[in-house]
């Protein structure tokens, strides 16, 4: 089975194509100056282009949203899907297992119960509601 790619690596892979495709660019890329003018911000990904330190999967959303001129439903509806930084283009990391609200809230509540002594079985009534069997 394949390893997934990492923000980090799926970032340094994207500024590699951003500038041709030579690694050699990546160093000299420019997007810590403002491109378009004053009102165009800096390049979200620049401080993390050579895939060093941890980049959070917000500041690959940012970039998105430049990329899409801020348009919301456009970085939803994205159709490059070779780009590197597509799958966390929503601002979520894929290769996390989710675990539902249900799920969390249940986990939590048994800790709770757990730590005042009264550990017993639950059963769910409805999403935020359990009771004691």
């Amino acid at each position: 089975m394949a390893r997934k790619e990492t923000p980090s690596q799926a970032t340094k892979r994207f500024c590699c194509e951003c500038c041709g495709g030579i690694k050699s660019e990546v160093k000299n890329c420019g997007g810590d100056k403002p491109i378009l003018g004053k009102d165009y911000p800096n390049c979200p990904l620049y401080k993390y282009r050579f895939g060093r330190g941890r980049i959070s999967v917000r500041t690959i959303r940012k970039h998105c949203l430049l990329c899409m001129g801020e348009s919301k439903s456009g970085v939803r509806e994205c159709a490059s899907k070779d780009c590197p930084l597509y799958p966390f283009r929503l601002g979520t990391n894929p290769n996390y297992k989710k675990k539902g609200r249900d799920q969390r809230s249940k986990i939590a509540v048994k800790k709770n119960l757990s730590k005042i002594g009264l550990e017993s079985r639950l059963v769910a009534i409805s999403s935020k509601q359990y009771k004691r069997v």
